[in-house]
């Protein structure tokens, strides 16, 4: 096993490279496993040193690998309140850690130009490190009670978006959910707008398809789905009018190189008995435009496939499944912008993979803009498609094998 130097040393240099590209330290992965190991080294370089001094040198040598510490710590050591005395108890220590440690976490966000949310009261860097963390474990029932799960059985909310059950939340002024997550929501902009358009995802797929999809294909930490899927088992299920009778097939965004190009594939689907002769319709998000698909079930309960070019790029994608006021199923899909500057899609399927830091190593087929210079270190690049037309015409399609790669250079 590596000595507490020699680990801090090496994951410093990662670290520090990943901690670059992101704004929130949350966004990358920080599993159980790193918060214990990162505790059990951060101990052993503490021990037999006066604090004072052991501080001062982890904030000169490795302040990137004890921030780090001290995010993991929120997820994961948070609870009901408390945040420093898993820190203590982890690392073996009495010392007073509020003003030393959080003022290293303070500063060091502030020089990296991470996000640094309003400071103010006794809880100033309890409520930054928090932050970076996303919401913590101890938290996460809480916001699936009292936020997700009500957008999904609540009919008022049905089909809202990530923004607007945000500022519903916020708007509430309500005081019976976690602080954290409140506070999450209200600082942590875009990439928690990001993270609660995943975890309605995450609840519809299981209510509307009794499953959940993989933590690499929603993008969410696997932490959460596990959280969610132990609450599920906690509450139960089938509060929802229909529950586990109805099965939907998620809509899927594919690519054609060879023919019709990007599409929005709505696959067949096949409802219950009471939806018989029912109404609906189809609706297609795309480039602030709203486009209705109308359908009619007929006797079977069957609803034909279609397929739908999608027309930008740029623009994130909604898909929303309607009959009248009883299903309202919405799936998103996200388009290159500045967070996701290239699209990726498994070449075997022509399906979208919703990626997030980390595509899978295998053969696929990548779209980026054209002027975009793009390299992949352990890449091999097998061929370039034809152009395509229309607000697709300035992007390029490669397919590439990624089963070697180690490195995407954007």
């Amino acid at each position: 096993m590596l000595t507490s130097l020699s680990y801090l040393a090496s994951l410093e240099d990662e670290l520090a490279q990943k901690i670059s590209k992101v704004e929130l330290i949350g966004e990358l992965k920080l599993s159980a496993e790193l918060d214990t190991r990162l505790g059990e080294r951060i101990a052993q370089f503490v021990k037999n040193r006066n604090f004072t001094d052991a501080t001062t040198l982890l904030g000169r040598r490795y302040p990137t690998c004890l921030v780090v510490y001290l995010v993991t710590r929120g997820i994961y050591g948070y609870n009901g309140g408390d945040y420093w005395t898993s820190i203590r108890n982890q690392i073996g220590i009495s010392s007073n850690l509020t003003t030393q440690w959080g003022q290293i976490f303070e500063d060091f966000i502030r020089t990296k130009h991470l996000a640094f949310p309003p400071q103010e009261g006794a809880s100033r860097y309890v409520r930054s490190i928090l932050l970076h963390g996303g919401i913590p474990d101890y938290c996460l029932p809480d916001f699936f009670e009292k936020i997700l799960y009500p957008a999904i059985s609540r009919p008022e909310l049905n089909g809202v978006t990530a923004e607007y059950l945000i500022q519903d939340h916020l708007s509430a002024n309500s005081q019976n959910v976690d602080k954290p997550v409140t506070r999450f929501l209200r600082e942590g902009g875009k990439i928690a707008i990001d993270f609660v358009n995943r975890c309605l995802e995450m609840a519809q797929s299981y209510e509307f398809e009794d499953a959940i999809p993989q933590a690499d294909v929603l993008g969410l930490p696997l932490r959460v789905i596990e959280g969610y899927q132990k609450w599920v088992e906690k509450r139960g299920k089938g509060s929802l009018k229909y529950g586990s009778k109805l099965k939907l097939q998620s809509p899927q965004l594919v690519l054609d190189p060879y023919g019709d190009g990007v599409f929005i594939e709505l696959p067949l689907q096949e409802l219950t008995s009471e939806f018989q002769f029912a109404t609906g319709q189809w609706l297609i998000e795309n480039a602030e435009k709203t486009t209705p698909y109308p359908f009619h079930l007929n006797r079977n309960c069957l609803i034909d496939p279609e397929r739908i070019y999608l027309e930008n790029p740029t623009k994130d994608s909604r898909v929303t499944f309607q009959i009248d006021d009883r299903l309202n199923r919405t799936w998103h899909f996200k388009g290159i912008d500045t967070d996701t500057s290239l699209l990726a899609f498994d070449a075997e399927t022509g399906n979208l993979i919703n990626w997030r830091f980390n595509l899978p190593a295998k053969l696929l087929w990548l779209i980026y803009p054209a002027l975009q210079p793009i390299s992949i270190e352990g890449g091999q690049k097998r061929e370039t498609f034809s152009q395509l037309p229309g607000e697709w015409f300035n992007y390029k399609i490669e397919e590439w094998d990624l089963t070697s790669a180690k490195l995407i250079k954007i």
